[in-house]
C-alpha cells in the first residue's frame, strides 16, 4: 500500500510507501515538509491479488483529502462589546415590519428576552430582534414575516476541519410555524441549512443554547464563508430571538524555521556557510537545528532547504 500526496493542484502525485506497524493496526507514512502556503492533498491506494487495486477515497486523485497545514486554534471570536465586527443586521427581502436584529443590550423585563448576554464579566451587549424598551412582550417582537443577522465574511479557505461555535435564544409564544434558523455560505449566494430551531421543543421558549458544528459537513469552506441567522413570526405570536459569543477554531499556520541560523541578524550565504559546517560535524554556537527540512536526518537536504528559504521559498 502507498500513500500518494501533492501540494499543488499543478503537481503530480507523488508516492511514498506506507510502513505496516511492528503492533497494533497503525500503518504510517512520513511525507517531505511543506509550508503555510502549500496545498496539501493525499490519497491511499493497494493492490490484492483478488480485489485488485484499490483506493481511499474510491475516487482517488479526483476525489483526495484535503489537509491544511498549522494546528487548530481559536481563529475568530466576537463577543460584539466594543463593536458590530462587521455584522449587519436586516438584509434586502426581509419582510418582518417589526423586530429588526440590532446590536444592544437586551431587555429581558418580560422573559420573552435575555436578560443578559453570553459573554462574562462586565459584558452586556448582543444581537437581539430589536430590544427597544416596550410596554410589554410584543412591542417591539418580531412580526409579519422573518428578519436576518448576516456575519462578516471570515476565511476560512482550504479548511474543512474548522468548527463553528455560537449561542443562539429563541422565544416562540406559540406560533406553529415560526422559527429560527441557521445557514451557511461560501460565497453569499449559496446558502446550507446548519440548523432550524423551533417552532417547539427544548429551548424555544427562552435561554440560551450553544451550536457547535463542522464547517465541511455543510460546505466547501472558502475565504468568504458567512454565517445567516433567521428569526421568523408566520403565526402572529411573540417571536424574539438573540446570538453572542462566536467562536471559530481553524487551522492556524505559521512558517516558523528560522534561516538566519547564525543569528548575525541577516539570512545570507553566510548562514548557508554555518550550516555546512555544522552538519559536517563542526562547532554550532548558535544553538541553530541542524535538521532544517524537519525530516529527522541531518544531511545535505538540510542546506538544500535552507537554499531554497535564503532565496525567499518556503520554510519547510
Amino acid at each position: 500500500p502507498h500513500l500518494r500526496y501533492r501540494f499543488s493542484p499543478a503537481a503530480p502525485f507523488e508516492s511514498v510507501p506506507l510502513t505496516p506497524p511492528t503492533s497494533g493496526s497503525v500503518w504510517t507514512a512520513t511525507l517531505p515538509g511543506f509550508g503555510c502556503s502549500d496545498l496539501p492533498e493525499y490519497y491511499f491506494e493497494a493492490a490484492g491479488t483478488i480485489s485488485g487495486a484499490k483506493t481511499l477515497p474510491a475516487g482517488g486523485p479526483s476525489a483526495a483529502y484535503v489537509a491544511s497545514p498549522g494546528e487548530l486554534a481559536v481563529r475568530y471570536h466576537e463577543d460584539f462589546e466594543a463593536s458590530d465586527a462587521g455584522w449587519v443586521g436586516g438584509q434586502p427581502g426581509d419582510t418582518a415590519t417589526t423586530g429588526q436584529w440590532n446590536r444592544q443590550d437586551p431587555d429581558g423585563r418580560f422573559n420573552a428576552q435575555p436578560e443578559n448576554d453570553v459573554t462574562p464579566g462586565a459584558g452586556v451587549n448582543c444581537w437581539v430582534t430589536d430590544g427597544r424598551p416596550g410596554t410589554a412582550a410584543g412591542t417591539f417582537d418580531v412580526d409579519n414575516g422573518y428578519t436576518t443577522l448576516l456575519s462578516a465574511p471570515y476565511n476560512l479557505d482550504r479548511a474543512p476541519e474548522a468548527t463553528i461555535s455560537y449561542n443562539r435564544w429563541f422565544y416562540n409564544g406559540g406560533g406553529a410555524m415560526n422559527t429560527f434558523t441557521v445557514d451557511i455560505s461560501p460565497d453569499n449566494t449559496i446558502w446550507t441549512r446548519v440548523e432550524t430551531f423551533g417552532p417547539s421543543g427544548p429551548g424555544t421558549t427562552g435561554g440560551w443554547n450553544q451550536r457547535t458544528f463542522r464547517v465541511g459537513d455543510f460546505i466547501t469552506p472558502s475565504a468568504t464563508t458567512r454565517l445567516r441567522f433567521r428569526a421568523a413570526d408566520i403565526s402572529g405570536s411573540i417571536v424574539e430571538a438573540a446570538v453572542d459569543e462566536i467562536t471559530i477554531i481553524a487551522p492556524q499556520c505559521i512558517d516558523v524555521c528560522n534561516p538566519d541560523v547564525n543569528a548575525d541578524g541577516n539570512s545570507d550565504q553566510d548562514d548557508i556557510d554555518y550550516l555546512i559546517g555544522v552538519v559536517a560535524g563542526g562547532p554550532n554556537p548558535t544553538g541553530a537545528e541542524p535538521d532544517f527540512n524537519r525530516d529527522g536526518n541531518v544531511d545535505a537536504s538540510d542546506i538544500d532547504a535552507l537554499l531554497n528559504v535564503v532565496a525567499g521559498g518556503n520554510c519547510p
